[in-house]
């Protein structure tokens, strides 16, 4: 009975945990793993197939998936970004403050304007405290 190697990877049965872990492992990473990664993920946000409800993104994945891709200088395609805009759309009040920060850095890190449909439910989470007064050094 032959092992199965640890580089043979069925990324289109993974779910949107497993490929945003998939990202962090630096060793395993190649352009082709990437592409594939990529090709599975865009599925999976644009699916509406119930059949896929369990393996969809939610919030901290979204943020995950753009922010791993970013560290890699990875550019992602026009079309990707439109699927990960309107699910992150939907899922806005789900995402921490952390995950909104490294939504928009992997933005800028990439050269991206985030679009005004994206920017607009953003800056509505974003209050800013009038009586705020920022640290002072003794």
């Amino acid at each position: 009975m032959r092992c199965r190697s640890t580089t043979q990877l069925n990324i289109q049965a993974m779910d949107s945990i497993k490929l945003c872990r998939m990202l962090k492992d630096r060793k395993i990473l190649s352009e082709t793993i990437i592409t594939e990664i990529l090709n599975r993920a865009l599925f999976l946000l644009q699916t509406e197939d119930t059949r896929y409800n369990r393996l969809q993104f939610d919030a901290r994945g979204l943020a995950t998936i753009v922010y791993q891709l970013a560290k890699l200088d990875y550019g992602i395609s026009t079309e990707f970004l439109h699927a990960w805009t309107n699910k992150a759309i939907n899922l806005i009040e789900d995402f921490i403050p952390q995950g909104l920060a490294n939504s928009i850095w992997a933005f800028g890190h990439l050269g991206i304007k985030p679009s005004a449909q994206f920017i607009r439910p953003f800056s509505k989470l974003v209050k800013v405290d009038q009586n705020y007064k920022c640290q002072r050094s003794n």
